[in-house]
């Protein structure tokens, strides 16, 4: 079972205090935030009707001496959809391969 703090690291506090109460159950693992996956590069918006193959695309990371990080994505099959369903799908995609605590 997983929680999820949807990005706000406040909720992160909240899942994480819920998740530690959690009692121990077998076949049952719970989490406070989403974990990586193995399926990373698929992913759909049902409400959209998309389905996306990320694992195609091309990245380059940068790091700035302030130490933060920024990620340029080439997704040649993203084009046809507007810069909000674009950054939806990535950071998708991005959750999926890396988790979502990264994020906190």
């Amino acid at each position: 079972m997983t929680l999820s703090p949807k990005g706000d690291p406040a909720f992160l506090l909240l899942t994480e205090q819920i998740i530690s109460k959690a009692p121990s159950l077998d076949k049952w693992q719970f989490y406070s935030t989403k974990q990586p996956k193995a399926n990373w590069h698929l992913v759909e918006v049902t409400r959209e009707n998309i389905s996306v193959n990320a694992s195609g695309w091309e990245y380059v990371i940068l790091k700035y001496k302030d130490g933060k990080i920024e990620l340029l994505v080439k997704a040649d099959n993203l084009l046809k959809y507007d810069k909000d369903t674009k950054e939806l799908i990535v950071e998708m995609v991005l959750t999926n391969l890396l988790g979502e605590k990264i994020f906190q």
